[in-house]
């Protein structure tokens, strides 16, 4: 990974399973205190394994030889988790889609109660020049229609 690419959260954890590293490669001569050490950078190397598993990893290391592939420790596999992570968030929902593919294919027709209302609000009306629903053409109440039906189809994605 690039330097320029990593976040201040992978600084730290890159940081951390830099430190548990270190700890359980050094021999202190003290056989409880190294396996201490030991089992501290195990059990979070098993804990980053097991969220990768929960969110959609497979919870594997391995090393490849192919630049920017592979999955050779926790550092890497956190990396993984947090791209996830950000896509996931960016990307709506199946659901989230349905429910705008559902709204925008709605008929205009059943908008005009809304558009109408949003339209003679108080803060619309107060606007300069703001036309009272009933000033609007055909046209223009379709169109106030349709802005309503985006709005709402955004919303449902999650993009407001």
């Amino acid at each position: 990974m690039p330097a320029e690419d990593v976040t201040v959260e992978q600084v730290d954890t890159r940081t951390e399973w830099q430190k548990l590293e270190a700890a359980a490669s050094t021999d202190t001569g003290d056989e409880g205190e190294d396996g201490f050490n030991i089992g501290r950078r195990d059990g979070f190397s098993e804990a980053v394994q097991l969220i990768d598993t929960l969110t959609g990893g497979d919870g594997e290391y391995y090393a490849s030889t192919l630049p920017g592939r592979g999955c050779p420790d926790p550092d890497a596999m956190i990396a993984n988790i947090v791209a996830r992570h950000q896509h996931s968030a960016s990307t709506p929902s199946r659901d989230a889609r349905t429910r705008a593919e559902a709204i925008r294919s709605a008929p205009l027709s059943e908008f005009v109660t809304l558009a109408s209302s949003v339209n003679d609000s108080a803060p619309v009306m107060s606007v300069f020049a703001a036309p009272e629903w009933a000033e609007l053409s055909g046209d223009g109440q379709q169109w106030v229609a349709a802005l309503v039906r985006e709005t709402l189809a955004r919303q449902a994605e999650g993009k407001l």
